[in-house]
Order: structure tokens, then C-alpha cells, then sequence
């Protein structure tokens, strides 16, 4: 597993195998770039690290889920985690837009979901900068290179 900080955004990835990392390495360097560009501040008080895990299928190693899931938030050690699944055929088959419309769609679903979560625990965040710093991060990772 590797891990890029930036100052409040970890992108860490698991992959299944060395083809799908090959595949996927291009797409998630880029946005962790991008995350480090754009989420520069800190949106709560308790919470200092987002550390979002990609998990992508591959022969060795294969969850067979999709999406995010698993949100967790350690009031204690300030980080709020969630994780990210993609399917061997998004990486098999798709195009790299493709592969980069699924992270950016699951990163956005699961961050979302953090910020819920920390809102339930009765955690200050502001949801609406870190979410428009993050939708600022993504519509750049997207854009045509």
C-alpha cells in the first residue's frame, strides 16, 4: 500500500495486483496532485486528515465491490477514513477517462459520506468549503490533458 500526504487530503491505494496498479498509478498520482493543489486548509477543528483508501480488484487481490463504503471517523487521532472499490473492469476495459470519472464519482460519494458521519458525531466541520474545495480538485483532474 502506498500513501502521497498533502497538508489535509491522504490518498492511499491498495492494489490487487502489478496490471492493475500499472493501469491505475497514472490516474491516482494525478489526483493525488490534485487533492494537494486544491484542499490546502483544514475544515474542522477535530478532523486534520481526510485518508481516503482505493482499493482496486486484481488477480492477486479482489474485494468483488464497487463504489464506497466503510466510513470511519477517529475523533482521537483526527483522521476520517472511507473506502473506494474498483472493479477489475473499470480498469480492464475502460478508457482512462473512464477509470477517471469512477475515482472522481466514489472519491466525491465518500466524502460526502465522511462529512455526514462527522456531522453525526456532533464534529464542527465546513462541509461546504471542504466539499467545493474538493469538487474543485476533481473537475481539474478531470479536465482533457
Amino acid at each position: 500500500m502506498t500513501t502521497s500526504f498533502s497538508q489535509v487530503f491522504s490518498l492511499s491505494v491498495q492494489a490487487g495486483d502489478k496490471a492493475a496498479d500499472r493501469a491505475v498509478a497514472p490516474h491516482y498520482e494525478a489526483l493525488r496532485g490534485k487533492l494537494a493543489r486544491h484542499c490546502l486548509t483544514h475544515y474542522s477543528p477535530v478532523i486534520k486528515e481526510f485518508s481516503p483508501v482505493l482499493h482496486i480488484d486484481g488477480a492477486v487481490w479482489r474485494w468483488d465491490l464497487w463504489g464506497h463504503s466503510d466510513t470511519r471517523v477517529q475523533r482521537n487521532s483526527g483522521h476520517a477514513t472511507v473506502d473506494i472499490f474498483m472493479p477489475s473492469g473499470i480498469w480492464q476495459a475502460g478508457s482512462a477517462q473512464d477509470i477517471r470519472l469512477y475515482m472522481a464519482r466514489h472519491l466525491r460519494g465518500g466524502v460526502e459520506s465522511l462529512a455526514r458521519k462527522i456531522s453525526s458525531l456532533g464534529i464542527h466541520l465546513d462541509r461546504m468549503r471542504l466539499l467545493g474545495d474538493l469538487d474543485l480538485a476533481l473537475e481539474d483532474f478531470l479536465k482533457p490533458a
